[in-house]
């Protein structure tokens, strides 16, 4: 079941890169239904199987947030290296056309 903990803490690192906060809430519920059907097919105990889906939820979002605390700290880019481009002047901006 070791697995779960770091196919989890993954997942959750590359949800953080791509997506808000909100995509814990339905990463959880399939993290928890596919981790409780696994476990009730290897007929493991109620009690393993709370430790078991409570611990890979908590390392889906120890790596949602962590990759999130990694990025804005180390992975971001930097305003220098950003390049604003100003927006190109728009042709007849501000004047009234008569037809």
């Amino acid at each position: 079941m070791i697995i779960f903990l770091i196919v989890s803490a993954i997942a959750g690192a590359i949800l953080g890169l791509r997506f808000k906060v909100f995509v814990l809430g339905p990463a959880t519920l399939l993290a928890t239904a596919a981790v409780a059907l696994t476990a009730i097919g290897n007929g493991y105990e109620a009690a393993s199987i709370a430790l078991v889906v409570l611990s890979t939820v908590a390392s889906l979002q120890i790596g949602y947030f962590g990759c999130g605390i990694l990025y804005a700290t180390v992975l971001a880019p930097s305003p220098a290296h950003t390049k604003i481009k100003p927006l190109p002047p728009q042709i007849g901006a501000g004047k009234i056309l008569i037809n």
